[in-house]
């Protein structure tokens, strides 16, 4: 028996199905009590925070609990705590008082085996609060932008355990950049892929705008050039690149149709866009971009923008005042 859970978490080889259930949970809710269970999933989409938990352990999993609770299972000895894409195994006992506990039989964890969603997660950087990312694929990784002060992004990094295989841009003004040069010290000869349209940009403090703000900002060149309609792969992951200025004039969007998620840049925002009063930017392009080819993307897929919350595409069609979607 093989299940494919929703958060990524692989389990093979399932003992006695007769015992097994396999329950999805949101936001910590509580599973259902039932003596018989070898195994509860439970896929907590928040206030589980397990690489805070001190009582994490290596171990054999038998008889677990996954769950947001310890109190809600008979015959448990462990539990695994998640926190969307980890997993750490502790002792329940240290949470609950028991007054029996029995033993139920054991569940092979098997090889873990890759998923083709991406792990993606965020950081906002510096006075603008720029969004970056590192995206994980299949023990694969990517930094999405670098901006000021990017301590977190290095930390977000460094809990990968992984060496970025390349720093992809959205575009190059200087709160997109300014962070690269202290990555690299850290990860040297990482390659940098941009739009060719800005291929000047990250050694031109006036083109990416840092000179206005009487700062020098620079990047060393950069090694691959990417297009409309190129195909990225991470790991297991493939990512379109869309070509959407307006808000620079090399601004890209990436695309994994699979996750149903894309990383806009700067283009789009929640209940907003990008600024167009800068040197290069066209409100009229911009808005072409989003209608055109942003729009034209599935309505429930997750917009990851370059500053500000996530959103969808079809929550901007419906509501956004600067670019409204067709009716």
């Amino acid at each position: 028996m093989e299940l494919v859970f929703q958060i990524g978490l692989y389990i093979n080889n399932v003992t006695g199905p007769d015992l097994f259930r396999f329950v999805t949970e949101k936001d910590g809710a509580r599973a259902g009590n039932d003596e018989n269970l070898v195994l509860v999933v439970v896929a907590v989409t928040g206030g589980v925070a397990s690489r805070l938990d001190e009582e994490a352990a290596e171990g054999e999993v038998g008889g677990t609990v996954a769950s947001a609770h310890h109190d809600g299972h008979l015959g448990a000895f462990d539990a695994l705590h998640l926190d969307r894409f980890h997993g750490h195994i502790v002792d329940v006992s240290d949470h609950v008082e028991r007054a029996s506990c029995q033993s139920l039989p054991s569940v092979n964890m098997g090889e873990p085996t890759p998923s083709s969603d991406p792990i993606i997660r965020s950081a906002a950087l510096g006075g603008y609060q720029t969004n970056c990312y590192t995206v994980e694929s299949a023990g694969h990784l990517w930094v999405v932008d670098a901006g000021y002060e990017p301590g977190p992004l290095l930390e977000l990094i460094r809990e990968s355990g992984l060496t970025p295989e390349a720093i992809v841009l959205t575009h190059a003004h200087s709160d997109h950049i300014a962070g690269i040069r202290e990555v690299l010290s850290v990860y040297p000869n990482v390659p940098i892929w941009i739009a060719e349209e800005e291929r000047d940009w990250l050694g031109e403090p006036e083109l990416n705008l840092s000179a206005f703000l009487g700062l020098g900002v620079t990047a060393p060149e950069a090694s691959r050039f990417l297009h409309e309609g190129d195909v990225l792969k991470l790991g297991a992951s493939e990512w379109r690149v869309l070509h959407t200025p307006g808000h620079s004039p090399g601004g890209l969007t990436f695309v994994c149709d699979a996750a149903n998620v894309a990383i806009v840049g700067d283009a789009l925002f929640a209940g907003s866009i990008g600024r167009t009063d800068f040197p290069g930017s066209s409100h009229e392009v911009l808005v072409e971009s989003i209608g055109k080819k942003l729009y034209t993307l599935p309505d429930t897929m997750r917009v990851l923008p370059g500053h500000g919350p996530e959103t969808t595409i079809g929550r901007e069609k419906r509501s956004n005042p600067y670019v409204r979607g067709e009716d």
